[in-house]
């Protein structure tokens, strides 16, 4: 009887073992897979907010607050605005991320609708035919006690 239920037993942890292996094989991250991977992680805090919309000449500017993720304790926020021109001869669309910063929240410190640079990708969508999105805020930082760039890299 011990012999049956040692040999049960040990069969079923081969088996469980075998089965983790598979399908840890096949859910493996390749960069073909990595975008599926990242946005089914299960991290409930991703959300955005249209906060503002304007018009630049011929451009619709959409601002957005985004809630990109949870990195360990930390919630990264940015102001993630979409220019859309009138005329459009591209599926697809050109992303800048530039600067940007964070208050002692966390929360993006938002640019105002005079922003110097969103009026300079404004001509660039015209120009192109195409939308332009500027994600700012990224890397969220400062973080952990005022580190950032490579003294937070250092330390995490």
């Amino acid at each position: 009887m011990i012999k049956t239920v040692y040999r049960v037993a040990t069969a079923t942890l081969f088996l469980a073992a075998t089965l983790v292996t598979t399908v840890k094989a096949q859910t493996a991250i390749t960069p073909s897979t990595a975008l599926k991977s990242y946005l089914n992680n299960g991290d409930q805090t991703y959300r955005w907010d249209l906060k503002d919309t304007q018009i630049i000449d011929d451009v619709t500017v959409y601002h957005v607050l985004l809630t990109s993720q949870k990195w360990r304790e930390h919630i990264w926020t940015h102001q993630l605005s979409i220019l859309v021109p009138k005329q459009r001869k591209h599926d697809g669309a050109l992303l800048f991320v530039t600067g940007g910063s964070v208050n002692k929240e966390g929360r993006p410190n938002w640019s105002n609708k005079e922003d110097e640079s969103i009026k300079g990708f404004s001509r660039m969508a015209t120009q192109n035919s195409a939308i332009v999105a500027v994600l700012k805020q990224t890397p969220n930082q400062p973080l952990y006690n005022g580190l950032t760039e490579d003294a937070l890299i250092s330390f995490t």
